[in-house]
């Protein structure tokens, strides 16, 4: 008999959710358990324990579960797991998955010399280059030149998700510990070949410590018996390799034809666009993931989100669900402004010839000062924290919380570059402000 739910776990900045979902897609139960701010190290640094991203997820999944019974449900009834995760957040494991340090957080921004290392190795070797800070190759490669007891004696380098896989699996060595496409892609794997890029070794990371790469959708191996046994869910469950958040949102809002656009706003703004073929941004400004239906996402993130109003708009305002509600009001009330600099933009599909390109036929993005152009930047410091020992840099102080996330959103359009969308409607550049910039974004 086919199982009636499948449980999905997301481990955003500020916490886990766990969603119970039945075969037609409705949320049966759902659960949220929050995660204190990460330490801010030094100059940009980013820390977390790991340990708290899976007490987080197990207590949600545990809630969720119970509020599946409460329902009328039984948690035996759930046939897989899937989790997504922050994209470019790693923590140094040893052989049988024990975190040796903190979790370096996607917007750790103290690897800046690292990236343009990588870039250099790219370019040498004739990969394509774009490696930043907030990458988890440019993290490895830091972690080895300034903490080489953790950095080279690593067993593994496990992003986010793959640290919460382990755990439900309840795998004890760290080479049974596969990792998906979407999560490897910051860490330098190359979407087209499919496999770890050659310039890594290159520039000084050993392979060797990178997990094995599956496709999203893959089963990673069934739950294991103790967290099967605790939550009872049932002992042939299976858990499937998800992907990063921005790219599970942009699945999960129905983004799948090509020209499909989604802007996902919770304490940073992402968004992507359905593509025939990867993009390559030599400025690194824009990134390319795999769609688990064959296409490609490109797309980048912005420091335009939840955080950020939170931040330049509400202040200390004591009701800020009212503040939201007005500003709101006034942005439906006004005229959408005239896009006609981007209304023949589209990446991807613009002509009869780019949707017929072999989807290897990487698409070069526009130079800078084009209507077309991204500025790619992760929001300042997080949400989500834990109580861990820093690594090298000075004392770490506390990062303010911030909202929840908004809900995600997918546009469809007659034209693959979707002018009737509300992402689209305001072709008027942006002026950013420097003081308010993330120190390590303006590299």
């Amino acid at each position: 008999m086919a199982s009636a739910y499948v449980l999905g776990i997301d481990l955003g900045t500020s916490g886990a959710r766990a969603l119970v979902v039945d075969r037609q897609g409705a949320i049966v139960a759902q659960a949220f358990a929050p995660l204190p701010a990460p330490a801010v190290v030094g100059a940009g640094g980013r820390e977390q324990d790991a340990n708290l991203w899976w007490q987080a997820a197990a207590s949600a999944v545990r809630e969720a579960l119970a509020r599946l019974s409460a329902a009328g449900g039984q948690p035996r009834d759930v046939g897989a797991a899937c989790v997504d995760a922050t994209s470019g957040t790693i923590v140094p494991v040893d052989a049988r998955c024990a975190p040796l340090g903190p979790g370096l957080m996607y917007n750790d921004g103290r690897a800046g010399a690292q990236a343009r290392d990588l870039n250099a190795a790219a370019r040498a070797h004739g990969e394509g280059e774009g490696c930043n800070a907030s990458y988890a190759s440019a993290k490895i490669l830091w972690l080895r030149e300034h903490a080489p007891a953790i950095g080279i004696a690593a067993a593994r380098f496990l992003h986010q998700t793959d640290f919460v896989n382990a755990r439900l699996l309840g795998a004890t060595h760290a080479v049974d510990v596969a990792t998906d496409e979407s999560s490897a892609l910051k860490t330098g794997y190359d979407i087209v070949a499919r496999r770890w890029a050659g310039s890594l070794a290159v520039a000084g990371i050993d392979v060797g410590q990178l997990p094995p790469v599956v496709p999203g959708g893959s089963t990673l191996g069934a739950i294991g018996a103790a967290f099967a046994a605790d939550t009872g869910l049932p002992p042939d469950c299976r858990v499937v390799a998800g992907m990063t958040d921005g790219t599970a949102a942009a699945v999960a809002s129905g983004a799948a034809a090509i020209g499909d656009g989604n802007t996902t706003i919770g304490t940073t703004l992402v968004w992507k666009l359905v593509a025939a073929g990867p993009v390559v941004d030599p400025q690194g400004r824009l990134y390319c993931h795999r769609h688990p239906g064959g296409a490609f996402l490109p797309g980048g993130a912005g420091n335009a989100g939840g955080e950020g109003i939170a931040h330049q708009v509400l202040g200390g305002d004591p009701a800020p669900g009212a503040a939201l509600d007005r500003l709101a009001a006034a942005l439906a009330d006004a005229p959408p402004r005239d896009c006609s600099p981007i209304r023949c933009r589209a990446p991807v599909s613009a002509s009869p010839s780019s949707t017929r390109a072999s989807p290897v036929s990487p698409i070069r993005a526009r130079a800078p000062g084009s209507s077309a152009t991204a500025r790619r930047s992760k929001a300042s410091p997080a949400s989500s924290a834990g109580a861990t020992r820093s690594l090298p840099g000075s004392a770490r102080r506390p990062t303010a919380p911030s909202g929840r996330p908004a809900s995600a959103r997918a546009t469809r359009a007659g034209c693959s570059c979707a002018p009737t969308s509300s992402a689209a409607r305001c072709a008027a550049p942006c002026t950013p402000n420097p003081a308010s910039a993330p120190r390590w974004s303006r590299r």
